[in-house]
């Protein structure tokens, strides 16, 4: 039964000492009953302050979204793009409270008047890169700089976001005047004011309706100072027709819909929307350098995942667009951009657990060569149900990186909604095809300084890309009299996947004379008779601490379910290790 939020949201007291979320997020995470997951690592993974890999992150963006209300109110989503390309940066962080941003919105922008030096603004950022699909998003306040022309951002909360649902494009530059290939850029000079529509035209909404990247703005203050009040820019990304428009000619009233596909369940956006209906979307054109901004009222309408999803209603109210060659950066595909896809057929299945299935998988044309791979990136795959539908996953490589002949991917069944895992594990067999993408992300081990400890570490089906890890070392000549501390965590032995593999690997490892091998496997409900575990309990900061002779300068790759790694990542960070040296992947 699909039912519609109303803004009168009801919800139950907080219960917990730190919390990151408003009451309108609170609401929707009890009606999905996400909340007690959410809490488990929510408030140890929003941070009131930027970590080091974020202000490094942000420093080497070409643009970022943002999300802020016009001076009459009015929620819009722009971008902010790097216009002087000798700078080294167009985005610094002189700390972890603050971001100075190069520029302001460009002129004929509906946010051109937004800053002032004299007025604080809600502002919400999302960084992005097309190229890897790594994006992270951070709340706060900004004022103009009267230095500058830019703008002084102060943090209120800052978080990672998955990549999931972006389309990736690669090659960006600066236009310039006598570029043939795309729109040049234009004297912005001549722009020199917004115009607002009511409506939008056929063109616009052939615009909106072809898209596969959509930015979003929302926001929420209630009274007070609060981290939690503030805007939220967003990203929402399908393939061309997942955002519809239609037109009610009573009303004389056009509405923009999507579905909210499954992300994080924090539910920033949609819990913005109960409380605060007023929503911007923004629609860049990569290719020529324009945008199309479009404002409303939004409902959100809560269904069951299954039923078809949520979905939002943006009611529009007004429309400002800028014209081709208004932003500086323009984007191109290439042939090797990671959305390449590929035919491949199942050459062997294996059984590495109660619950957990590997399936190998080699080019279906026998004279192709399947894409090289870097230890600790996913797999994109698509799986075609019997009912036609077309379920969009990714997954961890989990074979050497050196293979190259077949990827290998190993998935746990989930219970009981796990329609992807459940199809793969219950249909699959040794020579049924599919549609996989090119390996990507940017969860990959750098090379090791001299003498540095790596930690490779994981808990449940985290071991997949940690796994590969352990691979590339053991064919790494730069981890010569490298330490190597491999801790893993499973329930107990009907749960630990790949354990046959992890043995043969640490022997080999070893055997060698070239790096100290370390490890310590930890199951948290062993069975009478397990024994092949170290340790009974869970991997704990302490126990990382004991095992790991220079735990402070050590480098950490770690892989598990979001609470764990919030609670191992946090305790790690109090016992002195630089956030720089942790490095995390969730599933």
């Amino acid at each position: 039964m699909i039912s519609k939020i109303s803004n009168a949201v009801a919800f139950t007291d907080i219960r917990w000492p730190v919390n990151p979320f408003h009451k309108g997020e609170i609401a929707l995470q009890q009606v999905a009953g996400v909340q007690e997951h959410v809490m488990s690592y929510a408030p140890k993974f929003v941070r009131k302050y930027l970590p080091d890999q974020h202000r490094d992150f942000y420093g080497e963006l070409p643009f970022v979204v943002g999300a802020a209300r016009d001076e009459t109110g009015t929620m819009w989503s722009t971008l902010f793009e790097k216009t002087d390309m000798g700078s080294a940066h167009f985005i610094t962080s002189p700390n972890d409270k603050t971001l100075h941003i190069q520029t302001q919105p460009v002129p004929g922008d509906a946010l051109q008047n937004a800053f002032s030096t004299h007025t604080i603004t809600d502002l919400g950022l999302l960084g992005i890169m097309l190229e890897t699909k790594r994006r992270n998003r951070v709340n706060g306040r900004a004022v103009a700089d009267s230095n500058t022309g830019g703008l002084i951002f102060t943090v209120d909360q800052a978080f990672g976001n998955c990549p999931q649902y972006i389309k990736p494009r690669s090659n960006w530059y600066q236009a310039a005047s006598n570029r043939t290939d795309a729109a040049p850029l234009i004297n912005n000079d001549n722009i020199t004011k917004r115009i607002f529509a009511s409506e939008l035209t056929t063109d616009q909404i052939q615009w909106i309706t072809s898209a596969e990247t959509v930015f979003t703005a929302s926001g929420y203050r209630g009274e007070g100072e609060n981290e939690r009040f503030g805007n939220d820019a967003s990203h929402r990304g399908g393939a061309p027709g997942f955002v519809r428009v239609d037109s009610n000619t009573e009303q004389q009233q056009q509405t923009i819909s999507w579905i909210e596909y499954p992300g994080n369940n924090h539910f920033n956006t949609l819990g913005n929307i109960v409380l605060d209906p007023r929503v911007g979307i923004s629609i860049p054109n990569f290719a020529t350098g324009g945008l199309l901004q479009v404002s409303g009222t939004a409902t959100v309408e809560m269904g069951e995942l299954k039923d078809g999803g949520r979905k939002v209603y943006l009611s529009v109210t007004a429309v400002n667009e800028l014209p081709a060659g208004a932003l500086p950066i323009r984007w191109a595909a290439d042939e090797s951009a990671p959305d390449q896809t590929m035919q491949v057929i199942v050459s062997k299945i294996v059984q590495e657990s109660e619950d957990v299935k590997s399936f190998y998988f080699e080019a279906a044309d026998p004279v192709s060569t399947l894409p090289s791979f870097r230890a600790g990136q996913h797999l994109p795959i698509e799986l075609t149900l019997d009912d036609g539908k077309v379920l969009k996953r990714t997954y961890s490589l989990s074979a050497a990186p050196s293979t190259q002949s077949y990827y290998r991917i190993s998935v746990k069944k989930q219970k009981p909604d796990g329609k992807a895992s459940s199809f793969l594990h219950n249909h699959f067999q040794v020579g049924d095809s599919l549609t996989v993408g090119q390996p990507a992300g940017d969860f990959v081990r750098a090379t090791p300084e001299k003498g540095r400890t790596t930690v490779l570490l994981s808990s449940g089906i985290g071991v997949t890309p940690i796994l590969s890890m352990l691979h590339e070392v053991a064919g790494d000549e730069n981890t010569d009299n490298n330490e190597v501390v491999w801790l893993q965590g499973a329930r107990n032995g009907r749960h630990h996947a790949l354990q046959h593999e992890v043995d043969s690997m640490l022997q080999r490892l070893s055997d060698s004379n070239d790096s100290s091998i370390k490890s310590r496997i930890f199951y948290s409900q062993p069975d009478p008779k397990d024994d092949r575990h170290d340790v009974t309990g869970r991997i704990t900061p302490d126990e990382v601490g004991r095992l790991v002779p220079d735990w402070k300068e050590a480098v950490y790759y770690m892989c598990g379910p979001a609470a764990f790694l919030a609670d191992l990542e946090s305790g790690l960070e109090v016992m002195g290790v630089s956030p720089k040296n942790i490095h995390l992947e969730t599933f």
